[in-house]
């Protein structure tokens, strides 16, 4: 069997454990949608590789990243959340394969250049999540961290390169849930026009019994319109909008920069 294509379907066979570990974690995924998008990614890593456009030293990073980015960007879209048992065990996972890289002949500078990545990438998310609260999840910064190392390695445009793009991606997906949004509540809306709840019009009886009025009450005069207090005016609902996930976008850059990364 050719080399890619075994590849492929070992990248593959990875899903349902990674489906299983997030079933664990109460954010379950379909499996057999994991194992495709895994497979088709990997496959696209492999003719990337095939065709020389890096050396085969690079491949274990690529490769890696797509097994744990899949079903994480499934996860963080259908639940919101990035489970610890992916986002951690990726800082072992990218560190091995990033040492085997440079043991591979991609040198010490690759391991030099991952381990500040990690730390300018995972310190830079660390501080916007500090700095503006509800901007970035604790699933976010922890994965930064792992996701640096691959950038780091890919070379130093590749930082600022995956912040941009993913900004990118998490607006387009963020419009699109908007759109989504809006068309459910448009429908919701022609669904109640169409099909209105019949409303009973007679009184329903209060099963409570009667109380009897104080004598103070009969000869107490009811306040006038005039003298009731105005009702306090209530604040501004804030936007409602749909939550964006943030995980998508920053593990889709970070792919795109380990496909054509700078530094190899």
């Amino acid at each position: 069997m050719p080399f890619p294509i075994l590849l492929v379907a070992a990248a593959a066979a990875t899903a349902p454990v990674t489906a299983r570990a997030l079933n664990r974690a109460r954010a379950p995924i379909p499996r057999k949608l994991a194992a495709v998008v895994t497979a088709l990614a990997t496959a696209v890593t492999a003719v990337r590789w095939a065709s020389g456009a890096w050396p085969a030293w690079w491949l274990p990073i690529p490769v890696v990243l797509t097994i744990v980015a899949v079903p994480l960007v499934l996860a963080d879209l259908r639940h919101l959340r990035l489970p610890d048992v992916l986002t951690l065990p990726a800082y072992p996972l990218f560190g091995a394969a990033i040492g085997a890289a440079a043991l591979g002949g991609g040198g010490p500078s690759l391991a030099v250049r991952a381990a500040a990545g990690a730390l300018l990438f995972g310190g830079a998310h660390a501080l916007v999540a500090r700095l503006a609260p509800g901007s970035l999840g604790a699933g976010d910064v922890k994965l930064s961290g792992s996701l640096g190392m691959v950038l780091g390695a890919a070379g130093w445009p590749a930082l600022a390169l995956a912040a941009v793009l993913a900004a990118v991606f998490s607006l387009a997906l963020a419009i699109a849930m908007s759109a989504r949004q809006r068309r459910a509540t448009a429908r919701a809306r022609r669904a109640t026009a169409l099909h209105p709840a019949v409303v009973d019009p007679r009184p329903v009886p209060d099963p409570r019994p009667a109380e009897p009025a104080a004598s103070a009450d009969l000869h107490r005069p009811r306040p006038t319109p005039a003298s009731r207090p105005a009702p306090t005016p209530r604040p501004a609902a804030p936007f409602s909008g749909p939550r964006v996930p943030h995980g998508p976008g920053l593990l889709a850059a970070t792919w795109l920069c380990a496909l054509f990364p700078g530094a190899p």
